[in-house]
């Protein structure tokens, strides 16, 4: 499609809400959506999680004319040797966050657009979680800068056909095995479903959530890790808590009311998102988590979305899933700062042998 692409860096947050429509009109016809890309996410983890010392919010705007063709949220951090520009997330990097790109001929001139704009912002472009064969994967590639690259496959659970299809189709055994989980964990005392909505019952998830991966961590003697940070649950917290919120969503399975195992997701235009899980180890004999994998696939089928395990391998994903989607991520160079940055990197992954 012809006409010229004009760019623009949004810096707070009111600027963003001047173009909200803007953004959910956008959302609806892009290439990809996720939900960590869309307004409310987005406002909420930096109110939340932008609270360093020279932090600096960078949404970029790409239009055609009046039109909004693409849009990336961004933050620039600056750190010790170099500055760096990342999207808005929880900390893992585990969000599908690169950028919002109208569907269509010109979408990866559209995304090559918002790529040279964003190479503008820091020493170090760091691009999370791409799909592998959109625009924004092949403008990166085609950017000639110098990258570090990886990939990943993730489990999808295709629903299409809705939940009763899809379980006839899955093997005997299989579905046996949900069976007598349910009936093992049923021994120990009443087991419920539960959506976990609203402010109370959100902010009583998260804090189990949270705990219980903590207990996890302490357990392994991992001192590292974003879910030590305050500010992450806070997110979770907000995101759960939020009036009207259509896109995140907790799931948790309880005995004579005690949590035993639960999930944080995102609900995006096609997929529900795996995002966090736990389940209480002295519960484990029942499978709880593979309980709760089947409410949550069931809730998915029900509004029509493919259940999306997301990035972390496990062998168990594999027995659910029925494709894997391909996902890109990238360090990009822009400048000689960010070269080294690079070059580090590729030296740390040789060494572990990746």
């Amino acid at each position: 499609m012809d006409g010229a692409l004009s760019a623009q860096v949004l810096g707070d947050l009111t600027e963003l809400r001047a173009i909200q429509n803007d953004w959910l009109a956008l959302a609806g016809r892009a290439e990809s959506y996720s939900a960590a890309q869309g307004p409310d996410f987005v406002a909420t983890a930096w109110a939340t999680l932008g609270g360093h010392d020279g932090d600096r919010l960078a949404v970029i705007a790409v239009r055609r004319e009046d039109e909004l063709v693409g849009l990336w949220p961004l933050f620039i951090r600056r750190e010790p040797r170099k500055s760096t520009a990342r999207h808005l997330g929880a900390g893992a990097d585990e969000e599908y966050a690169g950028p919002l790109i109208a569907a269509g001929p010109d979408a990866e001139r559209i995304a090559a657009r918002a790529l040279a704009e964003a190479m503008r912002l820091a020493d170090l472009l760091v691009v999370c979680n791409v799909p592998g064969d959109g625009a924004a994967a092949a403008a990166v590639r085609r950017g000639g800068r110098l990258t570090h690259a990886w990939s990943q496959d993730c489990p999808v659970v295709e629903l299409k056909a809705g939940w009763t299809a899809w379980l006839a189709a899955k093997s005997k055994t299989f579905r046996y095995t949900l069976r007598h989980d349910r009936k093992l964990l049923a021994e120990r005392g009443e087991v419920r479903s539960l959506k976990m909505e609203g402010a109370e019952d959100g902010e009583r998830f998260v804090d189990w959530l949270f705990a219980t991966k903590r207990r996890w961590l302490a357990d392994r003697a991992i001192a590292e890790s974003w879910l030590l940070d305050p500010a992450a649950r806070e997110l979770f917290v907000r995101l759960l808590a939020r009036e009207g919120g259509a896109e995140a969503h907790a799931f948790a399975l309880t005995v004579d009311g005690t949590i035993v195992a639960g999930c944080f997701c995102l609900a995006s235009r096609d997929r529900l998102e795996f995002h966090v899980t736990a389940f209480d180890p002295d519960f484990g004999d029942g499978r709880p988590g593979n309980l709760l994998l089947e409410d949550a696939v069931a809730w998915a089928a029900g509004r029509s979305l493919d259940f999306d395990f997301r990035m972390m391998q496990a062998t168990y994903k594999d027995r659910w899933a029925d494709r894997r989607d391909r996902f890109d991520s990238f360090y990009v160079a822009c400048s000689w700062k960010g070269a080294l940055a690079v070059l580090a990197q590729k030296v740390r992954v040789r060494l572990r042998g990746g």
